[in-house]
């Protein structure tokens, strides 16, 4: 007898472990991001991103040419802003094309970024600069 009294009290102690463990598993996703500070949902849908991949490598004095080709699936290319966030020097925009003659060589650190106005997205590029040897 008191064995099935045991087996009852571990099965009790089972169901009710897996009510708890059940509700935290079929919880609203969003309300689980929510009680988490800091964090947002965001809708890759709508971020605009870029496409195209700049060259890696030029020549000192030689012109640095890349065309930055951006998409969004819920706005009209012709509605995105694309900006140098961060940049060497020598390097510049214009309209979507990102234009530079480097005097020295080196490894230059430069960040695009595409908005349509209400999210938006950067890429980390590098560029190597090399002596012609």
């Amino acid at each position: 007898m008191e064995g099935r009294i045991r087996i009852w009290i571990l099965v009790v102690l089972f169901i009710a472990l897996v009510g708890v463990l059940g509700r935290f598993a079929f919880e609203d996703k969003h309300s689980l991001e929510e009680s988490v500070l800091g964090s947002s949902v965001v809708d890759y849908k709508s971020v605009p991103y870029i496409t195209s991949v700049p060259m890696g490598s030029l020549y000192v004095g030689e012109l640095f040419r890349y065309f930055v080709e951006v998409s969004d699936l819920d706005t009209e290319v012709e509605g995105l802003a694309v900006f140098l966030t961060e940049k060497p020097e020598w390097m510049y925009m214009e309209g979507n094309e990102i234009r530079g003659v480097p005097l020295e060589s080196g490894t230059y650190r430069y960040i695009v970024t595409v908005s349509d106005g209400e999210s938006s997205s950067s890429v980390l590029n590098y560029v190597l600069v090399e002596v012609y040897e």
